[in-house]
């Protein structure tokens, strides 16, 4: 009987130490923080390159995509090949500080990725590329200097979509 009769005493202690504990949590609520934004100075373009051809598929997802502040900023199906950069002229609304871009990259599938890997009687002093580190990066200039950039790798085959973060700072350019 004592035994029962402390399980629940104990058992009361601590349901009420714990919704005691989440209404004053309630009560207290952190003072949200304010995040100031500054438009940067400057007129600002952003570049795309990859280490891989991109190219729009038949499932619907485009050779490359590019979105800001919920804005697509640049939408191909083209081909566009390895090492050749995309440049997206006069972006608005950069800011000092972190800015997200949605960066979607579709590489072309090659027939060695196709097929399975099988094996091809053609001679290439090249590597195919699937062999090629896959990555993309994308870079911020300001009136003609590039002031920050991201490289993003990928191991998965098929298209590839991130959340790049880039800090822009404030910036002088060297004088010529």
């Amino acid at each position: 009987m004592i035994r029962t009769l402390m399980a629940v005493v104990l058992a009361v202690l601590i349901v009420g130490f714990v919704w005691s504990y989440a209404f004053f949590t309630q009560q207290i609520k952190p003072v949200p923080t304010q995040v100031a934004e500054w438009d940067a100075d400057g007129s600002y373009d952003i570049n795309v390159v990859s280490t891989f051809d991109v190219q729009g598929n038949s499932f619907g997802f485009p050779a490359i995509k590019v979105a800001f502040r919920d804005h697509v900023l640049l939408e191909s199906n083209e081909l566009i090949a390895a090492g050749v950069p995309v440049t997206i002229e006069n972006v608005a609304d950069i800011k000092k500080g972190l800015n997200d871009f949605l960066v979607q990259v579709t590489p072309v599938e090659t027939a060695s990725q196709s097929s399975g890997g099988a094996f091809s009687l053609e001679a290439s002093t090249q590597a195919p590329q699937s062999e090629i580190a896959r990555a993309f990066r994308v870079s911020i200039v300001r009136d003609g200097y590039e002031i920050a950039h991201e490289v993003i790798w990928a191991d998965q085959k098929g298209p590839i979509s991130e959340l790049v973060r880039i800090e822009v700072v404030d910036y002088e350019p060297p004088h010529d």
